[in-house]
């Protein structure tokens, strides 16, 4: 009977070690995680109420309407990855929100490297257009020396609305568009706009270089794909 017990407790003992090492994780995230949500939001259901309206309305705040399955890259954690949360971007106000443990979360965007959405990385970095200067969260396209990155922000459709033809749109439009940055090491990130003189400025030592890759590969600054292409041509790839 003794010996019994004892297999027993041999058998069941590796599977509380493992639950107990489990809990362990599970509470090591959950410390991290909060030390990187600099706000709350409140509960799920909450926050899918409201966002009924929005989804009533034509605007679109959100890069993405639903949520996503990602991971967060703490800041200066290397190769680590927190999985196990829902991410939106809330192009708006430049905000990526997270659904973990049933509540909705703000990210705060300077104790994170990179924010993952399925597929698409996100980064924070300071950028530069027109002597202003600030932060934003960028798509990450490539990787290397030389970043080519896509920002989202917020664009407005005026109403032109005209009652007596009953013709238009009879409230304005927010809707995300896209530009493009190229940054450097130790730079703020700097628009590219679609103009070769512009991308010869940005990177001016690889002036032939593109001149060529771009004749020989009849690469066109208006495709997303053939900008990603010229970058990873200066990086070597």
């Amino acid at each position: 009977m003794m010996m019994k017990k004892l297999i027993t407790i041999l058998l069941i003992l590796p599977m509380l070690v493992g639950v107990e090492h489990v809990s362990a994780q599970e509470s090591w995230q959950d410390s991290l995680l909060n030390s990187i949500f600099k706000a709350k939001q409140g509960s799920l259901a909450a926050y899918e109420q409201e966002q009924i309206a929005l989804r009533n309305s034509l605007s679109r705040h959100y890069l993405n309407d639903d949520w996503v399955e990602g991971a967060i890259v703490p800041k200066g954690a290397n190769d680590l990855k927190l999985p196990g949360v829902r991410l939106k971007y809330r192009v708006y106000d430049d905000q990526m929100q997270a659904e973990y443990n049933n509540s909705v979360y703000i990210i705060d965007p300077d104790k994170v490297d990179a924010v993952i959405l399925g597929w698409q990385i996100f980064i924070n970095a300071p950028f530069e257009v027109d002597n202003y200067r600030s932060k934003s969260f960028f798509q990450q396209l490539n990787q290397g020396e030389i970043l080519l990155l896509k920002r989202w922000k917020m664009a407005i459709k005026r109403s032109d609305y005209d009652p007596q033809l009953n013709t238009g749109i009879k409230e304005d439009i927010i809707f995300p568009e896209t530009e493009y940055f190229i940054k450097r090491p130790g730079e703020p990130a700097y628009r590219l706009k679609k103009k070769k003189k512009i991308l010869f400025r940005l990177l001016p030592e690889y002036k032939n270089d593109l001149k060529t890759v771009m004749r020989q590969e009849k690469l066109n600054l208006k495709r997303e794909a053939d900008i990603i292409r010229m970058i990873d041509y200066c990086n070597g790839r």
